[in-house]
Order: structure tokens, then C-alpha cells, then sequence
């Protein structure tokens, strides 16, 4: 993810993973008879959804300090 992130940025990459959970997701219910069940469907939004904000609204870098 380096490379994506020195090449393309961090947005670019909060993408790139947004979109492999997302396609990650979609093929573990295809390959289950039963699909996704709630719980994974909804661990799955939490976690794109935290993926996102993290990449939108990153945390502020530390100030540093002087001696």
C-alpha cells in the first residue's frame, strides 16, 4: 500500500480499500449457500464506514515539541 499511497495519495488508497472489502464481501456470499448473514453485512458497513472517515477526515499530526 505504500507505493499506492506515494503514486496516488491517500485517498486513492482509502479506495483501493473501501473497494476490496466491498468486493471481498460480495464474493464470501456468493461462495456461501446461505449468503451473508446480518452480522457480517453489518461488520461490513461499520467497517467501510470507518475506512472512509478515517480516509476523509484524517486524525490531526502531532505538533512537535520543542525542547
Amino acid at each position: 500500500m505504500g507505493q499506492v499511497t506515494k503514486h496516488l495519495g491517500g485517498i486513492a488508497k482509502g479506495f483501493a480499500i473501501v473497494g476490496g472489502l466491498v468486493l471481498t464481501g460480495i464474493a464470501q456470499g456468493l461462495q456461501q449457500e446461505g449468503g451473508l448473514e446480518a452480522r457480517h453485512v453489518l461488520g461490513l458497513v461499520l467497517v467501510v464506514a470507518c475506512t472512509w472517515i478515517h480516509t476523509t477526515f484524517p486524525p490531526p499530526k502531532a505538533k512537535a515539541k520543542s525542547a
